[in-house]
């Protein structure tokens, strides 16, 4: 149980606050050992309650070894303890020494009354125990340790088991308040995946686009090689982290320990490609003054979906979710050496590489000739032989000098993140239409440098003081070509900025602690063209804690937080240049903004669980949207010449409401988090691609990219030499459709308007002049709609509907759910000896194949009744089948065919619901088999 939090500063601690980061000297100090260490913190007392003044406390682990005296006052703190299981002695003159056992998680305080008696008598002790769930945390904080850590069992609610696994995005799976979806991005109370921050041994993770399968945004799957336990701050109630406006996720490296240390293990895929080896050791000399950590990974594995034989290209199309095969490695190395018990010194470095390749690439026979002048392309009519491949790679390196002092910790730490990827794709995605197939060239880079300052002290009973500052410096470049086109997007920004915080908790009494914290940013950022923006932002945070019953086990907690993310390198500058048009000019950008409102009850001990109700409302959300999109002529959708160039804007809203639980209890695991939201956004990665009208009139649409509800239950039970672990996920469908209306900007009176303002008006989506994938068939595709057999204003003829899906949607997209899927996973460990074990893992038992997502069929598929026409005879055919449609000369099928060039059925048409297609599915049942070696 933590004992001093967050307090209002007064001028005496400003100034503290200045000379400790200008001169980083006097005090006994640590950087926001908050974020990756915890604290041992108590007293020492005689059989009646008089303090003990210096008593000696030694903390050892097999990773690490502190040490205290008691003040006058019988007090002791033990501050930047690496997470571990310690055994802590006390022990003073003439009295009997007490041993007790205290578990430390990251950023947790476990606090010791140590009642000593005389060398006769029996000893006695009160501990009150850290909880990885964070229940004594202000906001909502968990400690994902162990396997789950290590994420190796790869079991996802999203059902993409291989790509998960020892990926840090499989450790969150099991984090309350996060939702994974079917990209295998971990997206934070509902918000977009680049709201959340990734860490590594509090270091700043470099990210940027174009690293995912697909070449979504975000990073490549970041490793778990080395981690021994990954924290996660949901809410983004950590105030140490300066940019984060969802959550903070943060992998603690493993240290060396005493005994050594090692694991080797090979898995291999019985059903299923993969094979992977993992390595680790940490060793130490017997007084742990210097300790060494070394770890690495290498993987290869490839993924099927559905039913294993039958590829739905839509996982190509829009979504990008095509990958088949992804391969990698990562590596760390992790030393410790501890100066005159005082100082230690830290050098970390961490890095690896992912690679991963679309599905089916290359297909037999393709050519350069269909995707233009391709980089690198000799021969346009030379047959394409280089898979669509997306690369990334990423390193980390700290310096890092902690100093210790009996009620204090200062940290220095020096710091480089590095990220990169390419992306080399001759059929990046070839269902685009009306455009056809697109080629992709791509490489990004993005390298942080930084210096940070951190204090923590606990000098006072009744308050625990923290501040910091961290400086940054970020480079970052981007080029990509699309050459048919003709695209090229180009962005060169730098960026400088400067972080602080001061956090303190006020502790009113034993029960009732408050906490205050406040957090500074300022940046510059400047451009390749020389211009530049400035941005600075203020965030405050509150939290209330009330601990309940006589052993305070019990917590009920009031949290509330504005959190702010200043704009990212691609918003900065995104210079975009289509043919010979120039480039428009970016508009000035703010700092996106949240704010934060939870209550939660939770409690520690033998049934341990966590119950949070949390509100988000957030505001000047950067989307990608056409610069002209408030403009009177832009249609709805993205298509069509009037939209322009797209551009990042502070157009978007977000409200976020929702309950996270967490529950413990023996073997007894369970996750589950509920969301409700609605947002200005159809994409999770800030491209608005759903209605520019929409944006302008600051309507909010159901969120699209995450289900509403994700859980997962596991219970682990020994059986002799046999572990047995089975596990349930359950995620509710994910949210699809086209709705039957749409905004448009009423610049004449006519059916769809009842008066000309040119403002943005909510009107019937006739999937023509406001394009969509509605499927409100018209009787001639080639004239918009008009119900009146005397015509509608502007000369429009007579054009009715003639069906539509028979699907029950409502007047907005995504109000329609794909079918839940509920995944069965089987988790048997054998220990064949001391040292070798056995690993079955198994997972979606069930076999579950349907698609966990829908989306509009981006094939041409004829209106209800529309048999096709083979002689091309008709308006339908003509339209769609000439130049303003898949250019086949004519479209031949009829309804309910899917087809990429209007004459040829692309795939079995089984689904249903003809407009709708599959967009992606669970990984279908993988059995995974696991052989480690280790004296662990």
């Amino acid at each position: 149980m933590r004992t001093g939090y967050f307090a209002v500063p007064n001028r005496a601690f400003f100034a503290a606050l200045l000379c400790a980061t200008l001169t980083w000297s006097g005090a006994h100090a640590t950087a926001v050992p908050a974020a990756t260490l915890g604290s041992i913190a108590g007293s020492v007392v005689d059989v009646d309650g008089r303090p003990l003044a210096g008593a000696a406390i030694v903390a050892t682990s097999p990773s690490a070894r502190y040490s205290a005296r008691s003040d006058p006052r019988g007090r002791f703190t033990l501050l930047g303890i690496a997470p571990d299981q310690y055994t802590v002695t006390v022990s003073a003159t003439n009295f009997r020494a007490l041993v007790a056992h205290v578990p430390v998680y990251p950023d947790e305080r476990a606090t010791l009354t140590a009642r000593l008696e005389p060398e006769i008598r029996t000893l006695s002790t009160t501990i009150v125990r850290a909880s990885k769930l964070g229940v004594e945390q202000s906001g909502n904080q968990y400690a994902i340790v162990g396997t789950e850590a290590a994420a190796q069992r790869g079991v996802s609610v999203s059902g993409l088991s291989s790509y998960v696994r020892g990926s840090v995005e499989g450790a969150l799976s099991n984090a309350p308040g996060t939702v994974i979806d079917t990209f295998g991005d971990a997206l934070i109370r509902g918000g977009k995946a680049d709201q959340t921050i990734y860490r590594y041994d509090d270091v700043p993770l470099a990210q940027a686009e174009v690293a995912e399968p697909g070449g979504n945004p975000i990073g490549a799957s970041l490793s778990t090689t080395g981690v021994a336990y990954t924290k996660v701050d949901v809410g983004a109630f950590s105030v140490e982290e300066p940019s984060a406006l969802s959550g903070v996720v943060d992998e603690i490296a493993a240290a060396g320990t005493y005994p050594a240390k090692y694991a080797v293990s090979i898995g291999t895929g019985l059903v299923g490609q993969a094979l992977d080896v993992d390595a680790h050791t940490g060793f130490a000399d017997s007084n742990l003054s210097t300790r060494s950590f070394v770890a690495a990974r290498v993987f290869n594995d490839a993924i099927d979906y559905g039913d294993r034989n039958t590829f739905y290209p839509a996982e190509a199309a829009t979504y990008g979710l095509a990958l088949h095969r992804q391969g990698g490695w990562s590596g760390l190395v992790n030393f410790h050496v501890r100066l005159q018990n005082r100082y230690d010194v830290q050098f970390l470095t961490f890095g690896g590489q992912a690679a991963y390749d679309l599905y089916g690439t290359p297909f037999a026979g393709q050519t350069y000739q269909s995707f233009g002048p391709y980089p690198g392309a000799a021969s346009l009519s030379a047959p394409v032989r280089v898979p669509t491949r997306v690369r990334g790679t990423y390193g980390v390196q700290k310096l890092q000098l902690t100093k210790t002092g009996d009620h204090s910790l200062s940290r220095l730490r020096l710091y480089r993140s590095d990220f990169g990827s390419t992306a080399f794709g001759p059929f990046w995605d070839d269902l685009s239409f009306p455009d056809g197939p697109i080629s992709l060239a791509s490489t990004t880079g993005l390298t942080l440098r930084g210096t940070a300052v951190d204090v923590e002290t606990a000098a006072s009973n009744r308050h625990e003081l923290r501040y910091g500052l961290d400086v940054q410096h970020q480079r970052f470049a981007q080029s990509e070509t699309i050459p048919v086109v003709p695209e090229v997007l180009t962005s060169n920004p730098v960026v400088l900025q400067s972080a602080w915080y001061a956090t303190d908790r006020l502790v009113f009494s034993p029960a009732l602690k408050v906490d205050l914290g406040m957090r500074a940013l300022i940046g510059t950022a400047r451009r390749s063209d020389g211009s530049g923006e400035r941005y600075a932002v203020l965030d405050p945070r509150f939290t209330g804690a009330l601990q309940l019953g006589s052993a305070r086990t019990s917590v009920v907690k009031l949290s509330a937080g504005g959190y702010s993310q200043p704009p990212q390198a691609l918003e900065i500058e995104r210079v975009v240049r289509i043919g010979t048009q120039p480039p428009q000019r970016l508009t000035p950008l703010v700092p996106e903004r949240a704010s934060d409102y939870e209550i939660s009850f939770g409690r520690s001990g033998t049934l341990s669980y966590k119950l949070t109700g949390f509100y988000r409302y957030e505001t000047n959300l950067i989307d990608v949207i056409p610069s002209s999109f408030k403009a009177p002529l832009v249609v709805s959708g993205t298509a069509g010449a009037s939209l322009g160039v797209a551009l990042p804007e502070n157009v978007g809203l977000a409200r976020i409401r929702g309950l996270e639980l967490a529950v413990e209890h023996g073997g007894f695991n369970m996750t589950a988090t509920y969301l409700n939201g609605r947002s200005s956004s159809a994409s999770q990665y800030g491209l608005n691609d759903l209605n520019a009208p929409a944006a302008a009139a600051g309507h909010l649409f159901p969120l699209s990219y995450a289900p509403k509800l994700q859980a997962v239950a596991s219970y682990n039970v020994r059986l002799g030499k046999i572990e047995l672990g089975p596990s349930v996920s359950y995620e509710s469908g994910y949210p699809y459709g086209n709705g039957t209306k749409v905004f448009a900007y009423c610049t004449a009176v006519s059916f769809q308007c009842p008066r000309a303002d040119a403002r943005p008006t909510q009107v019937l989506n006739d999937n023509n002049v406001d394009p969509g994938f509605n499927y409100y068939f018209l009787r001639d595709p080639a004239h918009p709609y008009c119900p009146l057999p005397s015509g509608c204003a502007g000369g429009t003829p007579f054009n009715p509907f003639i069906g539509n899906l028979g699907t029950p949607e409502g007047d907005d997209p995504y109000s329609l759910t794909s079918a839940p899927a509920l995944l069965l996973s089987l988790h048997a460990a054998v220990h064949l000896s001391d040292r070798a074990q056995l690993q079955l893992e198994a997972t979606n038992l069930l076999d579950y194949v349907k698609p966990n997502e829908l989306f509009g069929n981006p094939w041409l598929i004829g209106p209800p009744g529309y048999a096709g026409s083979p002689d091309c005879g008709t308006a339908y055919a003509k339209y769609y089948g000439g130049d303003n449609g898949v250019g086949s000369g004519c479209y031949t099928l009829g309804n309910g065919v899917p087809t990429s060039d209007g004459r040829t059925r692309s795939l079995p048409w089984t689904y249903g619901r003809d407009a709708y297609v599959p967009a992606s599915y669970p990984a279908p049942r993988t059995i995974y088999l696991r052989l480690t070696w280790s004296n662990l």
